[in-house]
Parts: structure tokens; sequence; C-alpha cells
């Protein structure tokens, strides 16, 4: 295995582990103080973490973790999909799937940048720039199709 698709799959580990840190999160309630729940807004925010998580230092403040849970899954299905496919990884690519965890954040995330040395990518100075402003949402999914049997 290339060393791109074991730190793909390294990633792809990481973020399984946020994943589960989040969703155990979720189900708690959130304290506003030292005997009160908060009933008004009982969605956990990005900028609640404690610790924070690097992957998620992109990310607007107030995004709801219930939202970041769905974009990990989103993102660990391409990168998963790249990693099945024969041929050299697109970099840039990773990177930008990657930054959907972000959920349209304005700079790259640390653990993005220090994936884009290790791939030798040079990341354009805003995200923006390689994402088009285009979501993950509706991307095609990459690796091996097997065609539908008649």
């Amino acid at each position: 295995m290339d060393e791109a698709r074991a730190l793909l799959i390294a990633a792809c580990c990481s973020l399984a582990k946020l994943q589960m840190r989040l969703i155990d999160l979720s189900y708690q309630r959130r304290k506003t103080g030292p005997h009160t729940w908060s009933m008004a807004d009982p969605h956990w925010r990005v900028e609640e973490l404690d610790p924070p998580s690097p992957w998620l230092d992109a990310c607007a403040p107030r995004i709801g973790v219930t939202s970041v849970i769905t974009a990990i899954a989103l993102v660990q299905a391409h990168l998963l999909g790249m990693v099945e496919t024969d041929g050299a990884i697109d970099g840039l690519r990773a990177c930008v799937v990657l930054h959907h965890l972000s959920l349209h954040g304005n700079t790259w995330s640390t653990p993005i940048q220090r994936l884009a040395e290790r791939l030798k990518v040079e990341l354009p100075p805003e995200p923006r720039d390689a994402t088009h402003l285009a979501s993950l949402q509706g991307a095609a999914f990459p690796g091996r199709h097997k065609k539908a049997s008649k």
C-alpha cells in the first residue's frame, strides 16, 4: 500500500474516533451552568467541544455537532472510495474532501495542511479556490462500481 492510501485510511480511523465522540456527546444534555441544563437549545455546537478537535478548527463555532457527524460519514465514504480506486491518489482532491468537515469554512484545518505537506500538494490560499464553492453532498463517489446485472 502506498503512503497516500495509508494516510487516507489513518484519517478515516481518526475521523471514526471523532465521530464516536460526537455521537456520545449528542446524547447528553447541554449544561449551561453548574446546575442548569439547556432546554431551549439542546444541540451541542462545535465551540462547546472540550477538548476541541483539530479536524474542526476551520468550522464556524456555532455549527451543530449533528451536522458534523453526518459530514464525517460522507467524507469517510469519499476517502475510502479514493483508497479503493486504481492509480495515484489525487492529493488535492483528498484535501478538498476533508475540507467538507468544516461545512464551508474559510480556512484549511491544521490536519488538512499537514496532509497536504505529506502528499506534497500545494493548497490554494483559500479553500473556495479549490472547491469552487461546490458541496461534497452531490458529488459522485469514487471507487470501483459494479455494473448492474440484467
